[in-house]
Parts: structure tokens; sequence; C-alpha cells
């Protein structure tokens, strides 16, 4: 299936070492980001599904292939206007949304929300994850990740300085578990 991952009319978005935009030349960044809505696209087949922190629209146009139907979120209004007008479908949507307050979706349930390099960005994650869990189906999945805080420090030479609070494996299996019963990581 063939998807319009162009830069299309994205060069107003700059890049700048933390949002992912698919023409950057850190090949490494983009194959981090692009392999995690490459493994979310195989769960979402004709779902309803929420994207959050969807920045330049390319993974939330990802799983508009195989979801029924996917709203993307970004508290950034000029990403929200590129990616409504980079990845137009019927089945996609983009709003411009603080994921802490998904109040504006309340009518609406998910049966998958995705929340990829976002968590570690917010200082009230618990917040975020009560918002995820109020908009959830039953029965529904949440797929999240985030750089493991352990593995990602050894790798950078300082710290960086768009994260709010980073997590290690036991301290995002401990905040999900809190509110989802079937929590499983990997790396």
């Amino acid at each position: 299936m063939s998807q319009n991952l162009s830069t299309g009319p994205g060069p107003e978005l700059e890049w700048t070492g933390e949002r992912c935009v698919p023409w950057t030349t850190d090949v490494e960044v983009v194959y981090e980001h692009f392999h995690r809505y490459m493994f979310a696209s195989n769960l979402v087949f004709g779902r309803r599904v929420l994207d959050l922190a969807c920045g330049e629209g390319y993974g939330a146009a990802m799983l508009a292939s195989q979801a029924s139907h996917v709203v993307a979120v970004d508290i950034d209004p000029v990403s929200i206007a590129h990616a409504t007008a980079t990845y137009p479908g019927e089945n996609l949507s983009f709003r411009e949304m603080d994921m802490l307050d998904l109040s504006g979706l309340s009518n609406i349930q998910f049966d998958v929300v995705v929340c990829f390099e976002a968590i570690e960005h917010v200082a009230d994650q618990d917040r975020l994850l009560d918002e995820i869990h109020h908009v959830l189906a039953p029965g529904g999945v949440v797929i999240i990740s985030t750089p493991d805080r352990e593995i990602y420090r050894h790798h950078q030479e300082a710290a960086n300085p768009f994260h709010v609070r980073e997590l290690d494996q036991n301290e995002l299996h401990d905040l999900l578990a809190v509110r989802f019963a079937h929590v499983r990581l990997w790396g």
C-alpha cells in the first residue's frame, strides 16, 4: 500500500532535533519513529484510533491506511495545519489539542490509542494516562513508547531539553499498571 510521506507542503516545519519530520537527514530518528507506527499499523485494522502528539502527521497517515478512522491531535497549530494539508483522507482528521485535555473528544471512544515519544514531554503523566483511559473503549488497546532513561542517557551527551520527566522500564510499567490490567513492555 502506497503512502504519501513526502515533504509535501512541509517546508514550514523545521527539523529541530526533537519533532520527527520524514525529510530529516537523521536516519536513526526517522527509523526509530517509523517502526513504531509500522508496528501499530498491524494492530489497527478496522478500528477507531487516536494518535496523541501526532506531530507532522506521517504516522497518523500510516495508521489511517488500515484503521476505520484516525483522529490525530497535537498541541502545535503549525504541525496540525501542515498535517491537514499534507495527508488528506476521509478517515483521517487532525485537531489542535493538548493531550492533557481530551475533553473535546469525550463523545468518542477509541479502540486504539497511540502515544509515541510524548509521555516524557509532560510532568503530569498521571493526568495523561487518565485522559487516555477516559477515551479508550472497553477492551481497547493503548500503545505507548518512550525512551528508556537508563539506555537513553548513555547515548546522549547532554540531557534532552525537551524532556520533562523521563522514565525507566520499571517506572513506565508501574505507571501503566495502575490503570490498565494487561501491561507488556517491549524494547
